[in-house]
Order: structure tokens, then sequence, then C-alpha cells
């Protein structure tokens, strides 16, 4: 998608206090492209004409750049972009409690969902402070004091210029904060792919799409599916033999143990993905979660703390093919007409269709029948067949 601008921006930082903050910062640069972050902010941290669009449902913004402020609540810090984002939907609260001594309770939230986009550029992460500071989003003398804003029309033109890779990004995060750098893993998570060759899985669309609050993703019963994850090179000395675990919740859905390699100064890991044959739709959870070097007796290796690694949950819906129905009916359907064919059906078959048409054509012989029969059984008893390989490799029910 070619961006002439964003239509809000939404900003976000790094909080010891507060470690889903910092897992979303790190899920913003990790996670692949139409996975779905949410974004929630309370009242006092918007103006508000954005909390009226939110809860009216109209004018809803269509594009989003999510920025990483290094500042605080009490002075200012750069800007650095993080990732671009299409708004799929924004809901507003007002029953969420806040009892945090000193600080004014606000019941009032908004959540926005939104699914992940291309990354910025650098042209884009050279002078998105400037932009910043010329459209007077906010005081560059003073602390930021709202973390969802309406960009001006004049926005950061992105057409035609090269996104920044994953590694790229990250050095240059770890390069500009020192909260990036300290007691972080950083991992890309790739979506899942077919190892046949054949295209991406399909994702939800139309309006279930925009009413989704977690990444999903659509596979078809009985194949096989990739994954892969690379790590950034700071992050393997910290990490477990093999640094991501990969957890289903739920049947029907077997993740294979990952096979890792090294690339470069980091490593790739690939998960073999297999999605059991199914003849109605099933839902299962996929966790990919990073592992520390340390153990448990209890638990055995420890999942790194929340805060300091990116985490990617997902949703997978496991189905047959849009034509599966339609097309085992036929075969069988078919097939169980082939072989009902005898030399006596086919000839009154073929005596109709003289009569019908007027024509003058030459009669049959009774050998010659026999033979079609017999080649008619035997098509049948094809098509009865590969609708069994096709259609019941397995039961349809059960596992």
């Amino acid at each position: 998608m070619n961006y002439k601008g964003v239509d809000w921006i939404a900003f976000t930082r790094f909080n010891p206090k507060r470690p889903l903050y910092e897992r979303d910062i790190m899920n913003f640069v990790c996670l692949p492209d139409d996975a779905v972050v949410n974004l929630t902010y309370r009242k006092k941290w918007m103006s508000d004409e954005i909390w009226a669009i939110c809860k009216g449902g109209r004018g809803m913004p269509k594009r989003l750049l999510i920025c990483l402020y290094l500042g605080d609540e009490e002075k200012m810090g750069p800007i650095l972009p993080l990732r671009f984002a299409r708004v799929l939907s924004a809901e507003t609260h007002g029953e969420v409690a806040f009892a945090q001594p000193g600080v004014e309770k606000d019941t009032r939230v908004v959540t926005i969902s939104a699914a992940l986009d291309r990354r910025p550029s650098r042209r884009l992460w050279d002078g998105l402070p400037a932009y910043i500071a010329e459209s007077r989003i906010y005081d560059a003398n003073a602390p930021l004091t709202r973390y969802l804003e309406a960009a001006v029309p004049q926005g950061p033109n992105e057409q035609a210029e090269p996104p920044l890779g994953w590694h790229e990004q990250v050095d240059l995060l770890r390069e500009r904060s020192p909260q990036a750098r300290s007691g972080r893993h950083w991992a890309l998570f790739g979506g899942f792919r077919s190892i046949e060759g054949a295209a991406d899985p399909q994702r939800l669309q139309g309006k279930r799409a925009e009413t989704r609050k977690v990444t999903t993703y659509r596979l078809l019963g009985g194949q096989s599916y990739e994954v892969d994850c690379h790590l950034h090179e700071e992050s393997l000395k910290d990490l477990a033999e093999v640094p991501i675990c990969a957890t289903v919740v739920g049947p029907h859905l077997e993740v294979f143990p990952a096979n890792l390699s090294q690339v470069g100064l980091g490593a790739t890991l690939n998960f073999l993905v297999v999605a059991q044959r199914k003849f109605s739709l099933e839902t299962v959870g996929v966790n990919f979660t990073l592992t520390t070097n340390q153990t448990s007796a209890s638990e055995g290796v420890i999942a790194a703390p929340r805060g300091s690694a990116p985490e990617f949950h997902c949703r997978v819906e496991i189905g047959p093919p849009r034509t599966f129905w339609a097309l085992t009916f036929l075969l069988l359907l078919l097939g169980s007409v082939l072989l009902s064919f005898s030399s006596d059906s086919i000839r009154e078959i073929y005596d109709l269709a003289k009569l019908l048409s007027g024509g003058q054509w030459p009669s049959l012989s009774q050998s010659l029948l026999n033979w079609v029969a017999v080649l008619s059984k035997g098509l049948g008893g094809v098509l009865l067949a590969s609708a069994s390989v096709y259609a019941l490799r397995k039961v349809p029910f059960g596992k």
C-alpha cells in the first residue's frame, strides 16, 4: 500500500512498570504483516475530537502510524516511527477502573484494533521529528500530553520509498534507545506459508476481518505449512538452545520441533505445521514465545520475562477447501450413476437420443453395448475411488 500521509499517529513508550506496554512495542516491530494489534488509551491522552470520533464510529481513520516516544511524563524525548497499520475497528469503554494511588480515576478508554502494515523508510525515520515539530503535534520543549493524535494533511509520504529491513530497524532502535538494548530479545515472526508453493493461507476477509482482535489464519485441513522466525544476533547468547517455543491450544494442529540454522551472526528457526484433515471448521490457538537459557525443575525451560521479548499469539481456523463438499458430491454422484449403467439402459438412452434428434443413427450391436457398459462401470469405479481418496482419507468423525 502506498501512503500519502497518515490519518492518526499513535504514540507509545517504554515503561518498566508496564511490561505489556513494552511487549507491545516489540510486537509492533517483530510481528508479520497483517498481524492484528490492539492499542488502548485513556481519554485523558487524546483530544475530545478523537474521542468523539471513536465513540460515534464515524470518520474513523484508515491509516495509522505507530511511534515510539523516548520521553516520559516529565521530560521530552526523541520520537521514532515503528510501523504503519490499517485501522480495523475502534471501541470505547466506560467501565474500566484504574485504582492507582495519586492518579485521577478515569474509566473512559478507547481500544483500536489495527493490522500491521509496512515498516517506515529510512527517509521517514530521519525526517519524522522535523515533520512532527513543524505540524505542531507536540511541543518539542515539553513532555508529550497526547498519545493519540490526528496527523496533519501533509503527512509523511512513503510512496516509492523502500521500507527498512527488520534487522536494520532493530539496529537503529538499539542505537537510539538504551531501553531497546537492555535485556531485550529481538525475534521476527513470519506468517504461515504453504510448503507446496501455494499462495499464503487465506486471511479472514470482509466483515469478519473488521471485527477481529486477534491475528487469524485460515488453513486447509490435511495440508502442511511453515513458519519462519529470525533471531537478532544480540539475542542468541541469552536464549535457550531452541530459543522459540510453539504451543498449540486445542486439537487438530501439530507443530513439529524447530530447525535452527545460522544466518550471518543471527539465526533462523523453521517450524513445520501440519493441519489435520477436517470436515468442518475448527479453531485452535498457537502461541510463539521466546525461551531463556534458564530452566526450572517443575517447568523445564523458562519463557523470557514478559516485556523483554515479543510474543506472537494467533488463531488458526482449519477447514476443508471451499469446493470440498461440492466436488465430493459430484464425484460420488457421477460414480454411482456410471456404475448403474447396463447394456439395456445404454440402449434405451441411445434410442431416446436418436428419437429426440430425429436423425438416422445406426443401430448398436449387443457386443458394443456390453463393452460400453463395462467401460461405464470401470469409470464409475474410478470416480468412486477418487472420491474416497479425496474425501475419506480420514473418516469424518473423531480426530
